[in-house]
């Protein structure tokens, strides 16, 4: 049986005018008006008088056809009709539906899905209409089970809307909620934190700006960091960065002015502070923040002085007034109690402090070798290995280049040259106190102890973040060679030359580093030479302060202290090492670290004057197998490596035990020490 051939009816004959229909000839269905029409004039194209909906259907019907929708099979063909309804229209909201909703069915095509987004209205999320248990329900529902207090805040909610939309916050429809927070309780917290135990976090803690001597904390606390922000402006001056020309000036001549009142303030502080003694109408707590006050105060109109290059007389003023804010309150302390004294005995720190005026100050010879390293090292910054694209690596190695010639500066005119002409061994304080503080305050303000290289896309990163640690090691190395050779500058001063905060491990790598690391081959091995030279002197000096820190025996500090003796030596006289002159080729032996002299032991004991006694025995034949022999640290041929304690595998390195007991002292013996130093810097005037 022949089978018939159909015609498939063209999708456009419903598309196209009445006219093309009419005569059943094909619509270009052109808009506004068919050409066939246009061409024709006799009659009226009904395109003319077709609505808005019937217009958009054509043209998405035409937007379908060109996008090729032809080429797909029926089934996924989009509807071109608007015969038939879609089985799914009643899942439709009738608010929803709108004039010509026919024309743009096919919106709706995905409507016999489920949807999986809730028909809900979103909270916007805005300071004053939303709170923290709102984000973290996943804003549900006010009448939701989960969410707080839901039946306690309708009315609030209510009148809460009501009241944002009379000042305007929010719109008509929104939903507003009640900001509430929930109170923490800081002082628990603060309870168990580590935190506790620092003085400083206390006096924080319990800042008010109303408190007695707040205000000349602050006003010293602004000059300090305006003096050292006008040191660092100068210093980056100095490097090339740019300043307002009249920047510094201004700022130099405020610093002026502040420490002028700082010096009006004072002495009234100072008479105030007796007089609260005296008075006896507060109690110790009280006494006890004033009296921090003013010490944090005149410490840091110390370091501001220091910073703007006082005179020393100035300086050593605040210092002793220092010693005489602590004095007086601890003799009022001791009058008033016999228990454990409020603010006494946070001064535990300071202990360590009195054990520097008993160290044997060490032989300064070593000196003048890092001073030649470090000359080497500068040479590096001369020669620039490694070319630099960047601006940013530009100005930060200038900045390195800066800090290593610093501290070479700082070497030749304040340490070298008065190392061996100002010592007296036989003084109490072996150099004058006025060298020391000079240099010390030179060496505090020289330069910043954290630096780092941020940008670790550069490609200059590695090298000069390694040049940083390198820079950072020879100051470290420095500071604790410094407390060797100045070791009562801690006892007089509170702070010596090496960084209490800096911890080396947490900001330098003590690696070596890997030969491709950098584009010259021979530029890491020439740096892990500088930096294991810097670790091992480093090293030795730690170990060295704590073998005596930990086999001394004390017999009362202050007993015998007056006007004849007090200018006297205090160092050990039972200790004795042979002091390294050399770090570069001599490797590190047993008689290089102190031990006792056995013949004097007995009657140092006896002897009333001796204030400490060192007790560190000779180490067995066992402990002390080591490498004697000779190396060269920037000899390449030999390889170095280093030990967790920075010791090279030709060092001795000895056992450093920790003591069991920490040596203790009483107030009384606390408010000597104070005593003590305070007649120590007023006999030097």
């Amino acid at each position: 049986m022949t089978k018939l051939a159909t015609r498939r009816r063209h999708t456009n004959l419903k598309l196209g005018c009445a006219n093309c229909k009419r005569k059943k000839i094909r619509c270009d269905e052109v808009l506004p008006q068919c050409e066939n029409c246009q061409r024709a004039r006799r009659e009226t194209c009904s395109y003319l008088s077709l609505s808005s909906a019937e217009i958009n259907r054509i043209r998405l019907t035409h937007s379908l056809r060109n996008s090729q929708n032809k080429l797909l099979s029926s089934n996924f063909r989009l509807p071109t009709s608007t015969n038939n309804l879609f089985e799914a229209s009643d899942l439709i909201l009738a608010d929803l539906v709108k004039p010509g909703l026919d024309a743009l069915e096919f919106k709706f095509e995905f409507s016999k899905f489920n949807n999986k987004f809730p028909s809900l209205r979103y909270v916007s999320v805005q300071f004053h209409n939303t709170f923290v248990n709102t984000l973290e329900l996943d804003y549900r529902l006010d009448s939701d089970e989960r969410s707080p207090d839901s039946n306690a805040v309708l009315t609030d909610v209510s009148s809460s809307a009501e009241l944002a939309v009379a000042n305007g916050k929010a719109l008509p429809s929104s939903v507003h909620r009640p900001t509430r927070f929930k109170r923490l309780d800081h002082k628990a917290q603060f309870e168990v934190s580590i935190n506790r135990r620092h003085p400083v976090c206390m006096m924080l803690w319990d800042f008010s700006p109303e408190q007695l001597f707040s205000d000349i904390f602050f006003t010293c606390q602004r000059c300090f960091s305006a003096s050292l922000l006008l040191l660092r402006m100068k210093q980056e001056a100095l490097i090339g960065r740019l300043f307002s020309p009249n920047s510094i000036t201004s700022l130099e001549t405020k610093c002026n002015a502040a420490v002028n009142i700082m010096r009006q303030m004072f002495p009234e502080a100072m008479r105030i502070f007796r007089e609260n003694l005296e008075v006896d109408i507060h109690t110790l707590s009280e006494l006890n923040r004033q009296r921090f006050y003013l010490v944090l105060a005149n410490w840091l109109s110390a370091c501001s002085l220091s910073v703007l290059d006082c005179s020393i007389p100035i300086v050593f003023t605040f210092l002793v007034g220092q010693s005489i804010i602590f004095e007086e309150y601890i003799g009022y302390a001791l009058k008033h109690s016999t228990s454990e004294r409020d603010g006494v005995q946070w001064l535990g720190f300071m202990t360590e402090n009195i054990l520097f005026i008993h160290l044997p100050p060490y032989e300064p010879a070593f000196l003048f070798e890092m001073r030649s390293n470090l000359e080497a090292l500068c040479n590096l910054f001369d020669v620039n290995p490694v070319i630099l694209t960047n601006e940013a690596d530009v100005y930060y190695f200038k900045r390195l280049r800066h800090f290593c010639h610093l501290m070479l500066s700082f070497l030749d005119s304040h340490i070298l040259s008065i190392v061996y002409i100002s010592r007296n061994e036989h003084f109490v304080t072996t150099y004058p106190p006025s060298v020391m503080f000079n240099a010390a305050r030179k060496w505090w303000f020289l330069m910043p102890s954290k630096f780092h290289h941020r940008d670790t896309s550069s490609p200059a990163h590695a090298f000069l973040e390694r040049l940083s640690c390198t820079v950072k090691m020879y100051r470290a190395a420095i500071g604790v060679g410094l407390d060797a050779v100045f070791p009562t500058a801690r006892y007089l001063l509170s702070l010596g030359f090496e960084d209490p905060t800096f911890q080396i491990r947490e900001q330098c790598k003590v690696t070596k580093p890997q030969p491709n690391e950098f584009h010259d081959p021979n530029l890491p091995e020439y740096l892990w030479r500088h930096m294991v030279y810097a670790l091992r002197v480093y090293g030795f000096f730690q170990k060295r302060f704590k073998l005596y820190k930990n086999n001394v025996i004390w017999k009362g500090p202050f007993e015998d202290l007056n006007s004849n003796n007090r200018f006297s030596a205090r160092h050990m006289k039972n200790a004795l090492e042979i002091p390294v002159r050399s770090f570069n080729n001599l490797a590190l032996r047993p008689e290089h670290y102190a031990r006792q002299i056995h013949g004097h032991y007995d009657s140092i004991l006896k002897d009333p004057s001796a204030c400490a006694v060192f007790t560190r025995p000779d180490e067995s034949q066992i402990e002390m197998h080591h490498h004697s022999e000779h190396f060269d640290v920037f000899d390449y041929r030999h390889e170095i490596q280093l030990r967790p304690d920075f010791s090279c595998q030709y060092d001795y390195a000895p056992l450093v035990k920790e003591r069991s007991e920490k040596q203790e002292y009483s107030i009384d013996e606390l408010k000597r020490y104070f005593e003590d130093r305070k007649g120590i810097l007023q006999g030097i005037f």
